[in-house]
């Protein structure tokens, strides 16, 4: 109820016209283009000049994933890296040397508490787990077209955990649009983007929140 309430009396809200998130669904689809583009323009095919140009022969795609350092996001890179897959993690706010780091303090705990200390500290070594700095509130991240691409390349799977939640009347929907849409935006046109540049079987996995659960029974 307080969460409908404050839908209801934001009178900044972006307004619903047409089917809903049409507009968003077609911006996604102009910035997978766009990455696309991008990723041929660097000088290969796959993109591979400017994501991981000495990656090894047979390598697992990796795993695009936002939201690394919440609460779920850290299990989901955890669970992830346990298993053996190779996680890139997007939107991480910070400088660029740092976003990794960050990552790794959010991860290493429950990583640690699956495989042990010394495990973990090598599953989050640079060959499996990467880091790219951005704000999941604006358009691509933040990034350059050029960057933006690079982020899909030589991946399979996108899992999308970041988000901006709370249930405070204070907070206006326009100031949770931006976190949640834009990153979701970002996220749909990198996983389109990779399907352009011929991955196979590519996965997008999106977690929602209870405020949808309580929209519907409010």
């Amino acid at each position: 109820l307080t969460v409908r309430a404050a839908l209801q009396e934001d009178d900044a809200a972006p307004p619903a016209s047409g089917t809903p998130f049409t507009e968003e669904l077609r911006s996604a689809a102009a910035l997978a283009e766009e990455a696309a583009a991008a990723a041929a323009a660097a000088g290969a095919p796959d993109g591979a000049s400017i994501a991981a140009p000495c990656e090894p022969a047979h390598s697992p795609p990796w795993v695009v994933l936002s939201g690394a350092t919440g609460f779920v996001g850290a299990h989901v890179a955890a669970a992830l890296l346990s298993r053996g897959g190779r996680v890139r993690c997007v939107a991480v706010r910070g400088a660029p040397e740092a976003a990794r780091e960050r990552v790794a303090r959010a991860v290493r705990p429950v990583l640690a508490a699956t495989v042990g200390a010394v495990e973990a500290e090598r599953l989050l070594g640079p060959a499996t787990l990467a880091a790219a700095p951005g704000d999941a509130a604006r358009p691509r991240f933040g990034l350059s077209a050029t960057t933006f691409a690079a982020l899909s390349v030589n991946a399979g799977c996108f899992v999308h955990c970041a988000a901006a939640v709370t249930l405070s009347t204070a907070v206006s929907v326009r100031q949770l649009y931006a976190p949640n849409v834009n990153g979701a935006v970002a996220m749909v046109a990198l996983a389109q983007a990779a399907a352009a540049q011929g991955a196979p079987r590519v996965r997008l996995v999106a977690l929602s929140t209870t405020d949808v659960c309580g929209l519907e029974a409010a």
